[in-house]
């Protein structure tokens, strides 16, 4: 009968953390009664150890609404913005401190105390220890949150030492210690035996495991019972690896194999679905040399199975290589719109309160639909940079193809994605990568990815990936493998990152790329990236950053030669994979470096924030647009990304608006007609463009902007924007798109008269700010002049210099003008310019008219799906009664599985129009 209960007990236990960086009075932890918490800065992290300041507690509970052990709830109050910071630093969760490094916390009534609801089943504390600005955390060992179980009322059992589970050699003796609530019968059992038994609160007793295998160690009183589990280690076998590279490697449907590199450690275990994530002898890795491996096999082909390797007993960390993860802080956030059938995190498990890997042996392969895909030449790439979260309304892939249409026409031919391998959260810029083989999923799933991809490529749109090689957070698994609690960095000893960066830009972990290691890690990457998902290129993140030269914001520019080598190498390897890939870098140091690279055919970005912005202010100073089409000296511009705007700098409209001059800041009509201006002299000048996300539309939020605040700050330049696809019936703005496409297909079409410097002249600098900046093309493809007026203030008379005298035409108006006289002169009004062509060129092609008789609605698998040639903007759905229930912007996939079946009203806004549908949803 023992043995049965025994059974029941182990397939439903939950593992109890409760570290002794942590006591409490009384021992076990009862609602309704007053508990004093005693912390320990000596013990776990050390974090606070010999630290003169206040202590606060950052606290929360675990209930049984919780999803996992990540879930907090009722958090007592904010992480602290600083020192001075009253919301987060109260009387409420101030320590008392004791000296000799301890203090407590008294809490008269847990429930009170963190406001649960009645009904509401609280399970654990929840503790972080921290200075009153947060920059020092004490927390239990290998930085984990420090967790209290919380008892019911009646008789309790509890082991007080160890508390987790125990990896040993053969020979070791553990002693148990257990305590009991009320005094009792108590018992110890190893398996079946036991080894003490005693009336009282409390017991101990020591046990030597001489047999390798897998042991329970029970205490046991009255009905009460707590467990450990302990493996007792097998001789460690060490054995040569097979010819598979690291990671996980998927050998058929029921075997895969797994290759760790972490040397320096003494045994690796690997835990997961597949062994109830119990450390047992059978799931002990070979050793070979620095390198782990195991081949596990009997998996089920058609099942997703999570798992972490268990590191010296005590770590646990995922696989470097895996391309799903989970992730117990986020997941529960991404909707299932966005990622289907998203497997749940192992809860309740023995594992790390971590992210862990995933893999299925048979995952289908996608069906590519575009396997003949034409890139466009790198000098003629017009590329559409943008984040997802901040470009649709559901901030997922979903929405990003319901814009392709929309982006198809303003006419650009590649999008670069800011980053979107796996970053620490879902609310993200994404430059804190953790996982570079797993695309994260709060954007969508791996096959919505590919999907996207194939669509851009439908549209003769190449996709470009923003990746952040120079740095990792502290959730990658190279660094948990090798990290220092103390510093909160990552170890000396770690061969993959720098304790700290040598240059001065350092965020997160810096990576050595001076190591084979490191190098042989990006390029496999790189790999990867190009044949599993087809991107069409890399944008490189911070390469200053890629060199082990100790430098200062004074010299990190200077000229590295093996940063240069770094950087070469691993364009060698995007071109051995994919001849045709792109590499663009933001690089930003001396031009004899940028220079060197350029020529190897890296594309440096080319950024003229600054000047666009003058200009767009309406100011004439530091307004030079010379260079944004390439090396200024030798005209190298086929390897240049010239951009006006990025996500890293402010919006020139929302200068414009802001600090613009007399005339351009009160007034929407000239802010458009400055943004029209700036569009003419930056789109059709030579060399590869970049548009950063609704410039096209004159977007005027500024990048310290906040979505639903006014506060303009540098704390919220990350933050989540304003996404006002409103803006694209704006007809001033409208106007502005407009141009962008007519410029954008004068480059498509044109593109050979673009190739010869030789056939190029500008004046396009400060010094032509009173007679018109020019820009002149002289060739037997075609003829053009580009002619405007900075000035805000006055109307100029410009002489446009025409290459041939003429009938020429307006490429904005159609109109015709004719040139008698090669140095006739136009007369500007402020603001305006003219795009003359001695070619009629029909733009009427790259802007879309309403046609909404070819408006389609159908519903699929808990979505609407809008399907039209138009560009849509907004979309609102009502019930029958006119209520409003969904406001949408800029959608063409919208989910409807929170509607109930019946008839409702659809509005659709296309250019402009609304068109009302009734429809049935079933």
């Amino acid at each position: 009968m023992r043995t049965l209960l025994r059974i029941i007990f182990f397939a439903t236990i939950a593992f109890s953390v409760q570290a002794q960086v942590v006591t409490t009075s009384p021992a076990f932890v009862i609602e309704g009664q007053q508990i004093v918490v005693t912390f320990d800065a000596t013990l776990g992290n050390a974090g606070l150890k010999d630290n003169t300041e206040d202590w606060y507690a950052h606290t929360g509970v675990l209930t049984d609404k919780s999803a996992t052990s990540s879930d907090w709830k009722y958090v007592k109050t904010t992480w602290p913005t600083s020192a001075a910071d009253t919301k987060a630093n109260t009387a409420a969760n101030k320590l008392t401190k004791l000296g000799n490094n301890k203090a407590t916390l008294t809490i008269s009534d847990i429930r009170a105390y963190y406001g649960v609801p009645a009904g509401e089943k609280i399970m654990k504390l929840c503790f972080v220890f921290r200075n009153p600005a947060g920059t020092k955390e004490g927390k239990d060992t290998g930085g984990k949150d420090i967790f209290v179980d919380v008892y019911q009322a009646g008789l309790n059992v509890s082991f007080t030492s160890p508390t987790t589970t125990q990896i040993i050699a053969k020979g070791t003796s553990v002693t148990f210690s257990a305590i009991t609530s009320q005094s009792s019968t108590l018992n110890l059992y190893i398996n079946d035996t036991k080894i003490a038994t005693t009336t009282g609160a409390s017991i101990s007793q020591a046990y030597t495991f001489n047999d390798a295998g897998a042991y329970w160690a029970i205490a046991e009183a009255g009905t009460a019972r707590d467990s450990i589990y302990v493996n007792v280690k097998k001789d460690q076998e060490t054995v040569a690896r097979p010819s598979l590279p690291d990671g996980i490697n998927i050998e058929n449907n029921n075997t895969v194999t797994f290759i760790l590199y972490a040397p320096y450690k003494t045994d690796v275990f690997v835990v997961g679905d597949f062994n109830k994530w119990l450390p047992n002898n059978d799931y002990m890795m070979k050793k070979d040399g620095s390198y782990w491996w195991l081949t596990v096999n009997n998996l089920q082909p058609d099942v997703e199975y999570a798992f972490q390797y268990l590191v010296n007993g005590t770590l646990y960390v995922g696989d470097a290589y895996a391309q799903k993860v989970l992730d117990p802080w986020n997941d529960k956030y991404i909707p299932s719109s966005t990622y289907p059938n998203l497997k749940p995190y192992p809860s309740g498990k023995n594992v790390d309160d971590g992210m862990v890997s995933v893999f299925r042996t048979n995952e289908t392969p996608y069906n590519w639909q575009v396997t003949n895909f034409q890139r466009p030449r790198q000098d003629k790439l017009v590329i559409y940079e943008l984040l997802i979260r901040d470009f649709t309304s559901t901030s997922d892939l979903n929405g990003l193809m319901g814009k392709l249409d929309y982006l198809k026409g303003l006419g650009i031919n590649a999008i670069e994605l800011m980053p979107t391998q796996e970053f620490d959260g879902n609310d993200s810029w994404g430059y804190n990568p953790c996982y570079y083989f797993a695309m994260d999923k709060a954007y969508g799933t791996k096959d919505m990815y590919k999907t996207f991809i194939d669509e851009c490529h439908k549209r003769g749109i190449a996709v470009i990936l923003d990746v952040v090689f120079n740095h990792a957070t502290g959730s990658h698994p190279f660094a948990k493998l090798y990290w220092n609690s103390a510093t909160n960095k990552t170890a000396s000893n770690n061969p993959w990152f720098n304790v700290d960066a040598p240059h001065p830009y350092s965020v997160f972990h810096d990576f050595n790329h001076s190591s084979s290691l490191v190098r042989n890690f990006v390029k496999r990457n790189l790999d990867f990236m190009l044949k599993e998902y087809k991107f069409d290129g890399f944008r490189f993140d911070l390469t200053k950053g890629f060199t082990q030269t100790q430098s200062n914001d004074n010299t990190a520019a200077n000229y590295d030669a093996s940063r240069i080598t770094i950087l070469k190498d691993y364009y060698d390897q995007i071109k051995a994979t994919d001849p045709n890939a792109y590499m663009i870098i933001e690089h930003f140091c001396v031009d004899a470096e940028e220079k060197e690279l350029a020529n190897y055919g890296l594309i440096p970005w080319g950024k003229k924030n600054n000047e666009y912005c003058q200009t767009a202010m309406g100011y004439s100073s530091s307004s030079n647009f010379n260079g944004v089409n390439g090396w200024t000296r030798d005209w190298t511009y086929n390897n240049l990304v010239g951009y006006m705007e990025s996500h890293d700098e402010e919006r020139t409209i929302y200068k414009a608006k802001t600090y613009g001059s007399a005339q351009v800041k009160p007034s929407l009509d000239v802010q458009m007609e400055r943004a029209a201006l700036n569009a003419a002299f930056f789109i059709p000048i030579p060399g590869a463009k970049m548009i950063w996300q609704f410039g096209e539309l004159g977007y005027d939020y500024s990048i310290n902007s906040k979505a639903g605040s006014t506060d303009i700050s540098e704390s919220n330049r990350t933050s989540r924007k304003e996404i006002r696809w409103d803006y694209y019936d704006v007809p001033q703005r409208k106007a502005v798109y407009d141009i962008y496409a007519k410029l954008n297909y004068l480059r498509k079409n044109y593109g050979n008269a673009f190739d010869n410097p030789a056939y190029w002249n500008m004046q396009v600098t400060e010094y032509d700010w009173n007679t018109g900046r020019r820009i002149a093309l002289n060739s037997d493809d075609l003829k053009m002049v580009i002619v405007g007026n900075f000035r805000p203030d006055a109307s100029i008379t410009a002489n446009p210099n025409f290459p041939a005298t003429g009938t020429w035409y307006d490429l904005m108006t159609g109109e015709t003008i004719n040139v008698t006289n090669a140095n006739m002169t136009i007369d500007l009004a402020a603001n305006k310019f003219k795009v003359l062509t001695n070619k009629k060129i029909d733009t009427s092609s790259s802007i879309k008219n309403l046609k909404s008789e070819n408006l389609n609605v159908f519903q699929n698998e808990g979505f609407l799906n809008i399907e039209t040639d138009e560009i849509v903007t907004n979309i609102k759905i009502y019930t029958i009664n006119g209520v409003l229930i969904k406001n949408i912007q800029g959608e063409k996939i919208i989910p409807v599985s929170d509607l109930t079946k019946g008839c409702y009203i659809l509005d659709v806004w296309l250019n402009g129009q609304s068109i009302k549908r009734k429809i049935m949803l079933f």
